[in-house]
């Protein structure tokens, strides 16, 4: 189906119409992530995905047309347009990413000194069960895929392996990773 870029399209496109939007995204949605895919580099990927500057970069054009910012002739230069868009929120999350306190560079993984859980033995019985009783009740609140995260997290699937296995993004994953985490930190005071 070729798709024919004309002012009355724009038009509709920028009122919202869902038949325009999806006939957008059918026809952009998947060029727009590649171009972020091919230009993000591997440590930007470990926090943010090509879909996430996708989605970024959408709600900026569709708001913009919308404010009728834009003087489009034709398929190439929205093609243009939003090729900038993308490209510009993939450098923005590289800044964010870049700056000293959120530096990718300085990511350090989390081992058992960071958490603390080293001031504690696995063989000491009353930590054992308050463990236990934080894992049960952290389980208890999850849904069946987030039960499946966890449980192959914890045998230690890594992220991209889970998420194949659970059929999701890596990205979901890592929210439901995180998530959880925030749970037990609720939960549990190793401290005590």
């Amino acid at each position: 189906m070729e798709l024919e870029i004309t002012d009355d399209w724009l038009r509709r496109l920028a009122a919202g119409d869902p038949i325009t939007a999806a006939e957008f995204f059918q026809r952009f949605g998947g060029p727009m992530q590649r171009v972020a895919d091919r230009n993000m580099g591997a440590r930007l990927r470990q926090r943010v995905d090509p879909e996430d500057i996708v989605q970024s970069a959408c709600r900026t054009f569709f708001r913009r047309l919308e404010q009728g910012q834009f003087e489009l002739d034709g398929e190439e230069d929205l093609w243009h347009l939003i090729c900038a868009i993308t490209l510009n929120k993939l450098r923005r999350q590289a800044r964010y990413h870049s700056r000293l306190r959120r530096d990718v560079t300085r990511q350090e993984a989390i081992t058992d000194t960071t958490v603390g859980i080293t001031d504690h033995s696995p063989q000491d019985p009353v930590w054992t069960a308050q463990w236990n009783e934080v894992m049960a009740e952290c389980f208890d609140g999850l849904s069946e895929e987030q039960r499946k995260v966890l449980q192959m997290r914890l045998e230690g699937y890594r992220q991209m392996e889970i998420a194949e296995a659970v059929g999701c993004a890596e990205r979901t994953v890592r929210r439901i990773l995180a998530g959880v985490r925030d749970q037990l930190l609720k939960q549990a005071d190793f401290d005590s």
